[in-house]
């Protein structure tokens, strides 16, 4: 079972002459996505067998996740996904809520009319995946719309540290489904934020973004905790 990945981002490639750099992205992309789980054990067969590569691509790419700290090594030839702590994962969410923030609030202030009904219909299939328990494709619908948010900001050094970020705890976004699938205070913030868009309140949207990441801190920590141990360093 762990030489097959099932995760809906990562789809075969082609392109020989950028392998290991559009592995390393399909891989990032779906931890930010939450498509992998704490702790799963992630192989180079896996990873070259989803995307139809070569062994050496798929053990690049891994290898820069580990340098970069989104995947832990645990074995000679054991690569994992991370498991937060609790305090680690909450050190995270204060650094989220500044940089995130400061993207919300500064996406407002460029947001058209076409901008605000794209980000309202990815929040729409959004709620309609929690509705139909697609729990995967509601957690990469979940991403799409932080980042179709966050890229508006026009600041790519400031997009750049909160990507870093989503590749270290989207994974644990996870633990969120199906405990909490029928909670509407993981759509009302999103909502709210459409509704600070459509009122040109640049405020109101980094609010909304704020509440929407204290909210899943407040269910996800605890769950971190009844776990146990989990990373502590970087």
């Amino acid at each position: 079972m762990d030489d097959v990945l099932t995760a809906p981002e990562l789809q075969p490639l082609t392109d020989k002459k950028t392998l290991t750099e559009r592995v390393y992205r399909q891989l990032k992309r779906a931890l930010k996505s939450g498509s992998f789980e704490p702790g799963q054990r992630i192989t180079n067969r896996a990873v070259a067998g989803a995307l139809d590569v070569s062994m050496t691509p798929a053990r690049e790419a891994l290898w820069r996740l580990v340098a970069e700290g989104a995947l832990d090594v645990v074995g000679p030839k054991t690569i994992i996904v991370p498991v937060l702590s609790p305090k680690r994962y909450d050190e995270i969410i204060g650094i989220r809520l500044a940089l995130e923030g400061m993207a919300a609030e500064a996406a407002a202030g460029n947001a058209d009319i076409a901008f605000i009904e794209e980000l309202e219909a990815i929040q729409v299939a959004f709620a309609s995946l929690r509705t139909k328990r697609d729990y995967r494709a509601a957690l990469e619908m979940n991403e799409r719309f932080h980042f179709t948010l966050y890229e508006r900001a026009d600041q790519p050094r400031l997009l750049a540290m909160i990507e870093s970020l989503w590749v270290s705890f989207g994974p644990s976004l996870r633990l969120l489904y199906p405990r909490f699938e029928r909670r509407e205070d993981g759509v009302r913030p999103h909502q709210d934020v459409i509704r600070g868009l459509r009122a040109g309140d640049a405020q109101r949207v980094r609010a909304a973004i704020e509440e929407d990441l204290r909210v899943g801190r407040d269910k996800i920590i605890p769950m971190l905790a009844a776990r146990g141990g989990g990373r502590q360093g970087k």
